[in-house]
């Protein structure tokens, strides 16, 4: 999973760094790098499996489901036109186009072919538009409350 090699490689290029810093003793450096595992695995935990499943669950509906099939033609398609780094492209693509599919005020007529295709699931219309709707509720509540104070 592409996310977690990013983690891995910076994590794996950080602890050199901290560790053969000739500057500082190397009890001091021991410490550091140790601090350094900590906080560092931490973080990827927490931002993991806490903050980005919680975002997920509740915010980015509408904009995340997109079925395994048309994610791995688009990074077939992106391959042999621009090689590895377009596999690596393909998903973001994919996610900007129907981040501007959903976001953009497109007639139903087109949107909901498209969305049907991208999500690969015949209720995707109405779960969009459910989505949508509960956006629009909970902008509204935020704007009462803050016109009530």
């Amino acid at each position: 999973y592409i996310p977690e090699v990013g983690a891995l490689l910076s994590a794996f290029l950080s602890v050199p760094a901290v560790l053969f810093d000739g500057g500082v003793p190397f009890s001091t450096r021991c410490w550091r790098t140790v601090w350094l595992v900590i906080f560092g695995t931490l973080f990827k935990v927490v931002t993991g499996n806490v903050i980005e499943v919680h975002m997920y669950s509740t915010q980015g509906g509408q904009f995340m489901r997109m079925h395994p099939v048309i994610l791995m033609g688009m990074m077939m398609l992106c391959y042999s036109l621009m090689g590895v780094s377009g596999m690596f492209l393909a998903v973001p693509i994919v996610a900007t186009l129907k981040f501007y599919l959903v976001a953009a005020n497109m007639p139903r007529a087109f949107l909901n072919p498209l969305l049907i295709l991208i999500e690969g699931d015949v209720t995707s219309p109405h779960r969009n538009f459910v989505d949508t709707h509960k956006m629009k509720v909970c902008r509204g509540r935020a704007q009462l409350v803050t016109v009530g104070e």
